[in-house]
């Protein structure tokens, strides 16, 4: 990821129910670990909001990954870490839509 600003992207994503966020975001934030490790971005969570910081696609890529990952949490779904690891792959690969 590059230091410069003028090369940094920001996405939010609102999250309204607090037990849905905290099943997002795993045992200790390792989910959203997972996330940023694999997609090289930095994610932050305030008050009942994500924002997602980093290059702009991949920042584009990881708010669209949590939104289905937080689709799935709300669909009564529990999330494993190798759920995660499997979905950040098929989104770094482009194939997100096998997620769907």
């Amino acid at each position: 990821m590059a230091d410069g600003d003028g090369d940094r992207g920001q996405r939010r994503l609102q999250i309204a129910d607090p037990n849905e966020a905290r099943l997002l975001f795993g045992h200790q934030d390792e989910h959203l670990k997972a996330v940023e490790a694999g997609l090289g971005v930095e994610v932050l969570y305030r008050g009942n909001e994500l924002i997602v910081t980093g290059e702009p696609e991949a920042a584009r890529k990881a708010e669209g990954l949590l939104e289905r990952l937080l689709r799935f949490v709300a669909e009564g779904h529990a999330l494993s870490a190798q759920d995660v690891q499997y979905a950040v792959s098929l989104v770094r690969e482009g194939d997100a839509g096998r997620l769907e």
